[in-house]
């Protein structure tokens, strides 16, 4: 690593790139960060649900430390731990990439005691759980993303270790940007009738997290739909509507079937602020989880007991003027051609050309 190349006259790294760009290093910028910045960790804290004032004196009673193991040796070594005695502990599980905090959503419960405000909060690449109770605990799962766009304020960004944070973890481990327009076949009439009745996509698990879903209705999937769909109703191959995406959640059966509170609270988050209706919106996706527990029928998202599927909550939809088809296989490049994988997302400035071209 250089720190200084020749012919400049300051160094070429910021303080954090000396820790490397591992889970451990992210994890001891964040807390030197928070440790560093009182305005960065109160609202941090307050963020996960801590309504502790921003004051002097409070900041002085808290206490941030790394790596710390309990004296036994048991239950591993946490990442983060913040403490005001008696008021509150918080414990921060730090992952990157696809890695999932599941051991540690249980294995850190015993360190927490019950005369103060416990979260355990868990702080992962791509979202995939969701915020649950346990006993006194609140388990709360949040991204990377939301913590840059956290302390991506004005009233931090003159801070230069918070700078310098921002910088590390956007260019060393890429959690700058998140995906625009997911684009997904549609080829099952649940698949379809869930999309339009209930807002909610449904596919095999996938952490990707786009801004957008735009479902693609297939020739198979609309002649199987349009067979019990009424005339308003009957639909036609290609792109016809591209909906917001205001939660990913990746849910099993079980999950679904004995959190089904915890999981509508979530969803009730989500839906804040938004102009359609709230409970409506809630109601239909609650529908879009709760009535499709075992769809076995649908192939694009069979699941058994155990296994995993990814949920896209989403906002009502836009229909397009002009639906968008594919092109053709060997002329699909930088478009869509042939069947979908999963996982596929364009640009939205794509998807805008083709619907100014299809109007033509």
């Amino acid at each position: 690593m250089i720190i200084k190349d020749k012919g400049y006259n300051k160094v070429s790294i910021n303080q954090f790139d000396l820790l490397g760009n591992n889970e451990n290093a992210l994890s001891k910028a964040f807390a030197f960060t928070l440790a560093n910045e009182p305005k960065a960790l109160f609202k941090f804290l307050h963020y996960i649900g801590i309504k502790t004032r921003h004051i002097l004196d409070n900041f002085k009673n808290i206490s941030i430390e790394i790596e710390k193991t309990k004296d036994d040796g048991k239950d591993g070594r946490t990442d983060i731990e913040i403490k005001w005695e008696n008021k509150f502990h918080i414990i921060i599980e730090s992952k990157i990439d696809k890695n999932k905090a599941t051991k540690q959503q249980r294995q850190y419960l015993s360190r927490f005691n019950d005369n103060q405000q416990n979260i355990l909060c868990l702080i992962t690449q791509e979202r995939n759980l969701i915020a649950i109770k346990e006993k006194n605990i609140d388990i709360v799962n949040i991204r990377w993303i939301d913590i840059i766009n956290l302390l991506n304020d004005n009233n931090l960004l003159n801070n230069n270790i918070v700078n310098d944070f921002l910088k590390f973890v956007t260019r060393s481990y890429k959690m700058n940007t998140l995906r625009e327009v997911s684009v997904q076949d549609l080829k099952i009439t649940i698949g379809i009738k869930r999309f339009k009745e209930c807002f909610v996509y449904k596919s095999k698990a996938n952490y990707a997290i786009p801004s957008y879903f735009a479902p693609y209705f297939t020739n198979e999937g609309v002649k199987d739909y349009n067979k019990t769909a009424t005339l308003e109703e009957k639909i036609q191959p290609g792109i016809w509507y591209i909906a917001k995406v205001l939660c990913v959640l990746t849910l099993d059966v079980n999950q679904i079937k004995n959190e089904f509170k915890s999981i509508l609270d979530n969803l009730k988050k989500f839906a804040e602020g938004i102009e359609y209706n709230k409970e409506d919106l809630v109601e239909k996706w609650k529908r879009g989880i709760k009535d499709c527990e075992i769809d076995m029928e649908d192939a694009d998202a069979k699941s058994s007991e155990n296994e995993n599927a990814t949920y896209y909550f989403l906002s009502e939809p836009i229909k397009l003027k002009k639906g968008l088809l594919k092109s053709p296989v060997d002329n699909s490049k930088g478009w869509i051609g042939g069947k979908i994988p999963i996982g596929r997302d364009l640009g939205f400035d794509t998807i805008i050309k083709k619907i100014v071209e299809s109007c033509s």
